[in-house]
């Protein structure tokens, strides 16, 4: 009888323990140029690469961007924009019940001079 009594009270500690690790995790975040100023547009793309998920989105007007439905673990997070350098975060932790939020500082592209050969003709 003492037995099952355990058993019981551990079947109900390991059922209630069930949603925190089926928990969805929404993460939050802004990207900025070097100036602080949001940035529109910019594809941000969150991949698990142990569960082989992919989840994208696009930065709004402001530079705001939200992922929903994700769940607790490590992702490689990419942000990628035309005119900008590409920035990658490898094995961000995302974890449940915590503030998920990013602040992500992009750098513009240089630009490459072209060099003009002056050639003389004799």
């Amino acid at each position: 009888m003492f037995a099952e009594k355990v058993l019981m009270i551990l079947l109900l500690v390991c059922m209630s323990a069930l949603p925190v690790f089926s928990q969805n995790v929404t993460v939050k975040g802004k990207v900025v140029d070097n100036n602080g100023r949001g940035l529109e547009g910019v594809k941000v793309t969150m991949q698990d690469p142990g569960r082989g998920r992919v989840v994208i989105t696009l930065s709004s007007e402001t530079g705001l961007f939200t992922l929903n439905d994700l769940k607790a673990g490590k992702y490689d997070i990419s942000f990628s924009l035309p005119g900008f350098e590409d920035k990658v975060e490898k094995q961000v932790e995302v974890v449940g019940e915590h503030d998920n939020s990013i602040l992500v500082r992009m750098q513009e592209k240089r630009k490459e001079k072209k060099k003009l050969k002056n050639e003389t003709q004799r």
